[in-house]
């Protein structure tokens, strides 16, 4: 039996499949590993939010979404940018699942190279608290889905 999913669905379905996948700087295979932007950008090429052929940092999506100041409880399948806690650029993303949890790719850094560093690192997709991240704040929020569960036509609009 076939099942219609929608987009938003979709993405949160197809980003759970990824769970205890090891972070690997840089990464950006479901085989190998991600970090956290190439684990945001598989889940959006997959549900047709970004092109197959994207490829963004954290800081170079915060810059090119449409992104808000995260006041209420976010849609799941949003995206929540990090700051360092004492300010500056936004240098890491996560999904959101519901209004408290979100998953990613953390625990790690640009010294994760292999499954041996992620293991030692405990750098991990994982699910977690939004806004438990050490260190981070979060800095913005940036919806990609609608009420209906289909992906915003500012999003299309932007024609990542």
């Amino acid at each position: 039996m076939i099942t219609t999913m929608t987009p938003q669905e979709c993405a949160l379905w197809y980003a759970e499949k990824f769970i205890g996948k090891p972070y690997s700087w840089g990464g950006d295979d479901p085989l190998k590993g991600f970090d956290c932007s190439g684990l945001i950008i598989e889940i959006m090429q997959a549900v047709g939010a970004v092109k197959r052929t994207s490829d963004y940092g954290a800081r170079e999506l915060y810059l090119k979404l449409p992104v808000e100041a995260m006041t209420g409880l976010p849609t799941p399948g949003g995206l929540a940018f990090y700051q360092p806690q004492g300010g500056g650029d936004v240098c890491h993303v996560e999904m959101t699942l519901d209004g408290l949890f979100q998953l990613g790719a953390s625990g790690g850094g640009s010294k994760t190279l292999t499954l041996e560093d992620a293991v030692r690192q405990n750098a991990f997709i994982k699910v977690r608290r939004i806004g438990s991240n050490p260190g981070l704040r979060v800095a913005a929020y940036a919806r990609i889905f609608g009420d209906n569960g289909y992906i915003l036509p500012e999003i299309l609009a932007k024609n990542l």
